[in-house]
């Protein structure tokens, strides 16, 4: 709904095959909160940092502060 400052600017496999590795960066000069749609089904969704390691499960919404990087792990 509406345009926002958040940007996918990485969508890949994980190392293991199990899951895809998306990457999010809030452009804006705010802080933006958005929730994530997919078209097909999916399994958990995590906060990840880089090297692939689950942090914390994600929430319906997620909130990206001005220029954050966010990377999700996301099973299938």
């Amino acid at each position: 709904e509406g345009d926002t400052g958040v940007v996918v600017t990485q969508l890949r496999p994980s190392r293991d095959g199990k899951a895809w590795m998306v990457r999010l960066f809030n452009v804006a000069d705010n802080p933006q909160r958005i929730s994530l749609r997919w078209n097909c089904p999916v399994g958990d969704v995590w906060i990840s940092n880089p090297m692939e390691v689950s942090l914390e499960r994600a929430a319906a919404e997620i909130e990206l502060t001005q220029f954050e990087v966010v990377t999700l792990r996301v099973e299938h």
